[in-house]
């Protein structure tokens, strides 16, 4: 996904940035907006083909500004679903990494305790035995 982060049509230094989605289909198509006034969307048919138009199938082109600002709500409804996705994955890796040293941190002194305990046990026991 490429995305236009640019307000100003008039600036020819746009910022764009790419974005991967995830697909959950095995069916693909690809939008093209250019400044909100003209779309193309074209269905991949086949990846591995060497030609262009062998790989494409149907392919649509719009000037309708109603049709091209349907694509861009569909576009900027993805664009913000694949950045809650994202932050969702970064908290679940944070959640997994805080699980992981609570349980180190409380594993260790339990450990430590049980060492010394039996330690100590051994030596009551040795010296009741002793005496």
């Amino acid at each position: 996904m490429i995305y236009s982060t640019s307000n100003n049509d008039n600036n020819d230094s746009k910022k764009v940035q790419i974005r991967s989605i995830q697909t959950l289909t095995e069916t693909g198509s690809t939008i093209l907006i250019v400044n909100k006034k003209v779309s193309r969307v074209m269905e991949l048919k086949d990846d591995f083909k060497e030609k262009f138009h062998e790989a494409i199938g149907i392919s649509i082109y719009s000037n309708s500004k109603a049709g091209v600002l349907s694509y861009v709500s569909i576009f900027e409804n993805l664009w913000n679903q694949t950045e809650l996705y994202q932050q969702l994955k970064k908290s679940e890796e944070l959640q997994q990494d805080f699980i992981r040293i609570a349980a180190h941190e409380l594993r260790n002194p339990v450990q430590s305790i049980l060492y010394h305990f039996i330690y100590v046990l051994k030596h009551l026991l040795a010296y009741s035995f002793s005496c």
